[in-house]
């Protein structure tokens, strides 16, 4: 006669008693509740890090209510990229334009 595998034990339901855990000694079971205590005290501090870096976001700009004008005709409700229109020069601005720049002499 052959032994059957553990496997078709289980299947027909064949039970062996349960083995022996042995229970480890008080000073390991406060050891480890000490440790997963820093452990949560640790995960706390950097849930409450997350939390306030979430809450410094940049706050959004305010939207222009302006008409957008092409930089390229001049003409209102669209960007120059889009543009099919001529190019307008752009007006002088009333600041004094600075001369150039002088090179120096060596």
């Amino acid at each position: 006669i052959h032994s059957m595998p553990s496997v078709l034990g289980l299947q027909y339901g064949v039970q062996c008693p349960p083995a022996a855990i042995a229970s480890p000694p008080a000073a390991e079971w406060s050891e480890l509740k000490e440790m997963f205590k820093l452990q949560q005290d640790q995960i706390n501090k950097l849930a409450q890090s997350i939390s306030s870096l979430q809450g410094t976001r940049k706050k959004p700009r305010p939207t222009n209510h302006h008409p957008i004008v092409c930089h390229r005709c001049q003409q209102a409700g669209h960007f120059a990229s889009e543009c099919d229109g001529v190019r307008v020069p752009r007006p002088q601005s009333a600041q004094p334009s600075r001369p150039p720049a002088r090179q120096s002499e060596n």
